[in-house]
């Protein structure tokens, strides 16, 4: 299977197709000039069997021997070089494989030494797999449980790409992190009868499936009953309310955990934005915010709107809801009298990525597609010039006014 892509939107979904559809385990990657591409793919092409035919890399698959993906990226911006990307699923238990375990990890540790490659699974920053400003993680899905509780995003900075459906490895990055097992962990006897008690007076504040209709003399009841809390016959609607949402805080905090680790798990691959780049849109949207003093608020939301363009995945989408609303706790506590207002300077929604059809299915139409990328580059880059010039032109005039 070949991935011809053209822009950093197609190339991370076609970086993504192989490891999440195709089961990729591990990965080589290399920049090959223009020159010499026209000699370095086909040879690629011919020794991974990388144009066999679904049904062929399907039979590879049912045997469980190594199917191989290849995505190519042309970027106008650096036209003289291609860079790819080599994927194989590695050697693994399938239905007819006739090789024991113990045989299956030492042919992958004999490919992966002969070969150079990669493991996606890792705990080494230098060997994350990564694109531009964007690194691979993963984040874990846990079913039953009420949206907000229902995933957990592990940055690969901090933690590596460690989960595996079967192992389960034993450090992380962030030596700080490796708590993070414990959601794995098997329940004891005991564990399991508190869990039942937890569930049954809690249950309703973790689980998609129970929900509490409250009114005033439930909430009065169950902080009662629950946590001897008593309220006196003056006292507001709105006041027990807060109380139950101040005590249901302190519950979930304490037993989420407890929840997750029984809750069945599904382990997703995605993408992250890098800490740098998080850390220089922090900076940015900082600057931009002191900004609004000055009559520059369109600043603001053009580098939110920014920002937001790079929202495509369920890891990049959590990183920049994070941020965005770090900005807007900031925003509302300069001014609160404004925090309808201040709604402005923030889209709506994040969109995902949908897959769109092949642009090009072989080397000749990669060729074209190359050609009208070009096109398109050097047409984007015309517009800008000419609105560079404007801007110098137009501040000319006003200095000159000005003087």
């Amino acid at each position: 299977m070949i991935y011809y892509t053209t822009t950093k939107t197609d190339c991370l979904l076609s970086l993504m197709q192989c490891i999440s559809n195709g089961s990729a385990k591990f990965w080589f990657s290399d920049s090959v000039s223009f020159s010499k591409f026209h000699t370095v793919i086909p040879k690629l092409i011919l020794e991974y069997g990388l144009n066999l035919d679904e049904s062929l890399r399907k039979r590879k698959s049912d045997y469980g021997e190594p199917v191989w993906s290849l995505v190519i990226n042309y970027d106008p911006a650096k036209n003289d070089v291609f860079q790819f990307w080599l994927f194989t699923t590695g050697y693994r238990e399938a239905r007819r494989s006739k090789l024991t375990l113990k045989e299956i990890l030492a042919k992958n540790s004999s490919m992966v030494q002969k070969q150079k490659l990669n493991s996606i699974l890792t705990v080494k920053k230098e060997k994350l797999l990564r694109y531009g400003d964007y690194v691979l993680g993963q984040y874990i899905e846990f079913s039953e449980l009420k949206p907000q509780f229902a995933k957990t995003y592990y940055h690969p900075e901090q933690f590596g790409v460690i989960f595996n459906t079967k192992t389960i490895r034993t450090k992380t990055i962030d030596s700080n992190k490796n708590s993070t097992y414990r959601i794995f962990k098997p329940f004891d006897n005991f564990e399991l009868k508190r869990l039942a008690s937890i569930n049954k007076n809690f249950g309703f504040a973790f689980l998609e499936n129970k929900n509490t209709r409250w009114n005033q003399t439930s909430v009065s009841h169950f902080l009662l009953n629950q946590f001897g809390i008593k309220f006196d016959a003056n006292a507001s609607y709105n006041d027990r309310l807060k109380e139950l949402t101040r005590v249901l805080r302190r519950v979930r905090k304490k037993h989420l955990e407890f929840f997750q680790r029984y809750s069945q798990k599904k382990i997703r691959f995605t993408w992250y934005l890098s800490n740098d780049f998080m850390e220089s849109a922090e900076r940015e949207l900082n600057k931009k915010i002191d900004l609004i003093s000055t009559g520059k608020a369109d600043r603001l939301k053009e580098a939110t709107y920014r920002l937001s363009a790079h929202g495509n995945f369920h890891g990049t989408r959590h990183q920049i809801g994070k941020l965005q609303a770090k900005t807007r706790s900031k925003l509302n506590s300069r001014d609160p009298n404004h925090k309808k207002l201040n709604q402005m300077y923030f889209p709506q929604n994040l969109h995902y990525v949908r897959f769109t059809a092949k642009k090009a299915q072989n080397m000749k139409e990669f060729e074209l597609v190359c050609r009208n990328a070009d096109k398109i580059y050097l047409n984007k880059q015309d517009r800008q010039n000419s609105k560079d010039q404007h801007l110098r032109r137009d501040k000319k005039t006003h200095s000159f006014i000005a003087s």
